[in-house]
């Protein structure tokens, strides 16, 4: 009976150190999952505002044309003979500048930034 006794109880303990190894595995594995969910959002969220960029330069040219598209009777091609001209190159130079400002931004926000060693600054620095 003793014996029995003493084996049920090594019993329990392995059981019980398997029960904390499946709950210390089952919260490794959320967390993982958590973090891939969050460096997809991440990743989603980068394109999500290269797609905006995108579509800002021709929604300039689109609200230009729509201005003239009107009809006012006051207008520069109408006293001007290179008035067309003069608007396709306004056009244009606003889309060149409006890349080039988000180039200039793309690049600004790419420059790798010097991070204040603390708390998380190694993980943030290991994602990049």
């Amino acid at each position: 009976m003793l014996f029995l006794r003493a084996h049920f109880r090594d019993m329990v303990i392995h059981v019980n150190r398997l029960l904390e190894n499946r709950s210390a595995q089952r919260a490794m594995s959320s967390h993982t999952i958590a973090l891939g969910l969050l460096l997809e959002s991440s990743r989603q969220g980068i394109t999500r505002r290269k797609f905006a960029a995108w579509a800002a330069i021709p929604a300039f040219s689109t609200a230009v044309a729509g201005i003239y598209g009107m009809n006012f009777a006051h207008m520069p091609e109408l006293s001007w003979q290179y008035g067309y001209f003069g608007v396709l190159g306004f056009i244009g130079a606003g889309c060149l500048g409006l890349y080039a400002q988000l180039q200039a931004l793309r690049l600004a926000l790419d420059k790798p930034t010097m991070q204040k060693p603390g708390r998380g600054a190694g993980l943030l620095l290991s994602l990049r």
